[in-house]
């Protein structure tokens, strides 16, 4: 299957003074990082997983949150048994205190005893909206620290992306690989977009991450609904065209598919000047039609 490259805004935004967002499909969550330094930060190639964490200048408090997209946990006490199980193997843990909640986390609090020093540390899970995340908090241990780490888990809220988020993480789901991540986020966006311009860059760049995700995932029924669909709006966009072709030959329809590509040349005018019109003859969504006449003959017309 052909890949278009195509601009995305990037997906995570996290500084010390202005706090931060982890976008994860239909849901976000904002961290309220004021006073913090931000230390490391990573995002999986998956694009379903973030890493951040930071530390309170000054003090021994320390805080990381990692999030990722997942809709199969959906419960937070279940997610704190499931992820506890990989979390206690920290070489660091010593000893667990006890289970508790604080809001709609599922804590466990636990001590790293050094010669010199106690720790204080919380492991707080919650799942929410298709979100999964584990924030690890500590600081030297004191008969306050445990209060004090779990009212920081204030710091963290879960709210609804915009439309325009949602978008932007389907596309980075879709370019991360995760093709049915990708359809459940940009099924949720078109449903709640009803006002975008067809014809607007990223909202083009969405659909076709939209339905070459449905070819991968062999649903071509699927991406012919949402590519004719554009074409209603937006009928001389030549990728939609491409990829209904590619929908078709997934259906074995392979007039429909030869009108669509001869429809994608005709059309090649509009692209956008950082796109480029995919060559047929080497993409292997058409292989069955590489030795038919009518495909040869219309890959020589096309621009090399």
């Amino acid at each position: 299957m052909t890949k278009f490259l195509f601009y995305i805004f990037f997906c995570m935004s996290v500084t010390a003074s202005h706090g931060g967002t982890l976008l994860l499909g239909e849901k976000r969550v904002d961290l309220d990082l004021n006073g913090f330094e931000l230390g490391e930060s990573r995002t999986a190639k998956n694009r379903k997983t973030y890493y951040v964490a930071a530390k309170l200048p000054g003090t021994e408090i320390n805080f990381s949150i990692t999030a990722e997209y997942n809709h199969q946990i959906l419960d937070s006490a279940l997610l704190r048994e499931q992820w506890w199980k990989m979390d206690k193997k920290n070489p660091l843990f010593n000893t667990c205190i006890r289970n508790c909640t604080y809001g709609k986390f599922a804590i466990v609090e636990w001590d790293n005893d050094t010669p010199d020093v106690s720790y204080k540390h919380i492991n707080a899970y919650r799942a929410e909206g298709g979100i999964c995340m584990n924030v690890h908090l500590y600081c030297v241990n004191s008969p306050l620290a445990a209060g004090q780490l779990s009212a920081m888990l204030n710091l963290i809220t879960i709210n609804d992306s915009t439309p325009d988020e949602m978008l932007e993480y389907g596309v980075a789901l879709y370019r991360g690989k995760s093709y049915q991540e990708a359809i459940e986020c940009l099924q949720k966006w078109m449903r709640l977009d009803r006002c975008g311009k067809m014809n607007d860059s990223k909202h083009r760049m969405a659909i076709i991450s939209l339905g070459i995700a449905y070819c991968i995932n062999n649903n071509f029924k699927d991406a012919q609904k949402v590519l004719e669909d554009a074409l209603q709006k937006d009928h001389e966009y030549p990728l939609f065209h491409y990829n209904l072709a590619v929908a078709y030959t997934g259906q074995g329809d392979f007039s429909k598919t030869l009108d669509h590509l001869r429809l994608a040349l005709k059309y090649r005018d509009n692209l956008e000047p950082y796109v480029q019109l995919p060559n047929p003859a080497s993409d292997i969504s058409f292989k069955e039609l590489n030795n038919t006449p009518e495909f040869k003959a219309l890959c020589k017309e096309w621009p090399q």
